[in-house]
């Protein structure tokens, strides 16, 4: 929140020598009363800002950034609303492993044993109702349970495993091509080698797959071609590319929660506008939703809301920050948005 930033915090901002965005410091925090407020709209997206706040403009004629008002926006001109960022220090991973990471951001799951076996003498850890692998299917299959051989099975002494869980043709041969010997099929998708997913979880600098905050970390730790490749990977795993005269669209689909918004900012660190809508699920066969359902579609970088009319908001109390490369990045509910900063002059 707006209250929450601080000088000295950083934003991603464009960096008009590179035309990638970068960290950057904010050096000032202006706020202003009784502004009118205006909603910009474009085919996919709305934002809210002052009649002269500024944004960013791409000159396809001199190749240069120029800035230009809410107000004096015209049909011809659009913004610059998202770049790529720039690499970061990198991580430890082939490209094709930052591609896993992304299929088990969306598709994968990790368990971790935290106690033992409740059946009396068994040391071996818990998983399933509280019981070893072993004690669980015989508790499944209606047996009465008895101890277990020495050492036997080995699937009862597992205390951690990982699986990417996938059934589509190509995405079965994707995984397949990624993880070789590293992983073995089960009939609905790959559990790959315990010492291998520790390994791969330790070079992501990660603890967990579905954690967001450890997620966003190593996002922001990878250059751009392992963010790149984790995108397609998210794509694989949960989305689609659709194409249509002559574009392609690549849209993600995902319940609300804190994945959307890791799968949001990967999509606008790689250079894309994400735009987040809600998605209705009524009448898909077979699919059973465990919340809100979300489309995420990756568009293209500039957006061009002179088409559509201004509507005028209600006046009040705005804000607005400024940086040392002269640009921010805001969020109008979960969508991303790159903007220039408040006049220095305030």
């Amino acid at each position: 929140m707006y209250d929450q930033i601080l000088r000295g915090d950083e934003t991603p901002s464009l960096n008009v020598e590179t035309g990638r965005t970068e960290w950057s410091r904010i050096t000032d925090i202006h706020t202003y009363d009784n502004a009118e407020v205006v909603e910009s709209a474009s085919m996919s997206w709305s934002v809210r800002s002052t009649r002269d706040h500024r944004w960013i403009r791409w000159d396809h004629a001199s190749e240069t950034y120029s800035q230009v008002t809410t107000a004096g926006t015209t049909r011809a001109v659009s913004w610059q609303v998202a770049a790529q960022m720039a690499d970061g220090p990198g991580l430890e991973l082939a490209e094709d492993e930052a591609e896993l990471m992304g299929w088990l951001l969306t598709d994968g799951s990790q368990w971790e044993s935290v106690a033992i076996c409740a059946f009396e003498g068994c040391p071996n850890p818990a998983r399933a109702r509280g019981l070893c692998g072993s004690h669980s299917r015989q508790l499944k299959r209606g047996q009465e349970l008895h101890p277990l051989r020495p050492h036997y099975p080995r699937g009862a002494v597992a205390d951690f495993s990982m699986f990417v869980w996938q059934t589509k043709p190509a995405g079965v041969q994707r995984l397949a091509e990624i993880l070789g010997e590293q992983g073995r099929w089960n009939g609905k998708g790959y559990r790959l080698r315990d010492s291998y997913a520790r390994d791969l979880l330790r070079r992501a600098r990660i603890e967990q797959v579905k954690s967001a905050p450890q997620l966003l970390a190593m996002i922001n730790e990878m250059t751009a071609v392992q963010r790149h490749a984790t995108l397609r990977g998210v794509i694989g795993g949960d989305g689609t590319r659709i194409v249509r005269g002559g574009s392609e669209h690549k849209r993600i689909y995902q319940d609300d929660g804190p994945l959307v918004d890791v799968i949001t900012i990967l999509g606008y660190f790689c250079g894309y506008r994400p735009s987040v809508l809600k998605r209705e699920v009524e009448g898909f066969p077979g699919y059973e939703s465990k919340g809100v359902h979300l489309k995420i579609t990756l568009c293209r970088p500039r957006a061009a809301p002179g088409r559509q009319p201004k509507r005028s908001l209600a006046a009040m109390t705005v804000w607005c920050p400024t940086t040392e490369l002269g640009s921010w990045t805001a969020r109008f509910g979960k969508n991303p948005v790159l903007t220039a900063d408040s006049n220095r002059r305030g």
